[in-house]
């Protein structure tokens, strides 16, 4: 996808966008999900919480309004490109390579002086 003012849509999921790093405390590592590199356990990390809406009335009735999904994480280098083009307005998917974005941003805007 490329990089966009525009955060409509429809979507199957969701998640919360996170408003700080964090630690990557869970058993295992994990993938970041922009750059696919793999995130070492205590490494610096936003987490996103996932969530979608039941698929039928045991879901609904067994989670409520939320399924929550697997987490998934930014390691602390998308992070730093994911927080920043969000505070210059650009509406960021979770999906979306955060290297390819700021390639973009580039193109555009120019790089920095």
């Amino acid at each position: 996808m490329s990089l966009t003012c525009s955060c409509d849509g429809d979507y199957d999921w969701y998640y919360d966008k996170p408003d700080d790093y964090s630690l990557l405390e869970t058993n295992r590592r994990r993938r970041c999900v922009s750059c696919n590199d793999l995130i070492e356990l205590g490494a610096t990390v936003t987490l996103h919480t996932c969530w979608r809406p039941p698929n039928c009335d045991y879901e609904e009735n067994r989670f409520g309004d939320e399924v929550q999904l697997a987490n998934k994480y930014h390691c602390e280098k998308c992070a730093d490109i994911e927080f920043n083009l969000t505070e210059l307005g650009f509406c960021i998917n979770l999906g979306d390579n955060m290297n390819d974005l700021l390639h973009d941003y580039h193109e555009v805007y120019g790089p920095k002086k």
